[in-house]
Order: structure tokens, then sequence, then C-alpha cells
């Protein structure tokens, strides 16, 4: 129970950029066992730290509000008149091509 302690439990001060996909992303923050607000030095909101109960031992994830708001934007401007699934049958599971970047941040 000691997720908020993320400074003490990941390796902050180096970030990895990871692109992950629009599932993959929406499935750590709708699963999020760590979800926290992240704040410049003013106080303003600038992005968010969260990962899933499966992946909290591994990584945590950041996304800034900046990467947020185009993630939004596209997925709210997104009108498909096609679809395409790639079947891998290394995860034996369909995978989508689109994808966003988001940093993540080892544990220790």
């Amino acid at each position: 129970m000691n997720w908020h302690r993320i400074n003490e439990l990941f390796e902050i001060d180096k970030p990895i950029n990871e692109k992950l996909g629009a599932d993959k992303l929406l499935n750590q923050i709708i699963h999020s066992y760590i979800f926290l607000i992240s704040t410049d030095e003013s106080g303003a909101i600038n992005g968010f730290f969260f990962c899933s109960d499966r992946m909290r031992n591994k990584k945590l994830y950041y996304i800034g509000l900046t990467e947020l708001e185009k993630f939004i934007t596209i997925v709210g401007n997104d009108y498909p008149t096609k679809e395409r699934y790639d079947y891998d049958e290394s995860i034996e599971e369909y995978r989508i091509q689109k994808s966003n970047i988001v940093k993540t941040y080892n544990g220790i």
C-alpha cells in the first residue's frame, strides 16, 4: 500500500520514451493501481502518473497534458471508414497500429 511513494519505487529521474498503443494506454488508466496528478512548481497540473495493477511492480507511466490533449483530439476527430487488425501469433491477439508516446519509469 505504498503506491503514492513513486520517488522511492521508480527511477523518476531516468524516464524512457515509449510508444504505447491507445488500447494499452486506456487499459493502464482504467485498471490503474497508481494514478497520481503531476504538478509543476506553481501547483498547476502538467500530467499524470499511472499504471495498472499488473504493471505496478514493473513500470510507471507518465503522460503530459499536451500529449493527452493530442490523444483526445485524435480520438475525438477519428471517424474511421475502414478497420485493420493484424493477428500476432506470439501473443495470440489482434494488434491495432495507432500509438501515442508516453514516458515510462523502471522500478528500482
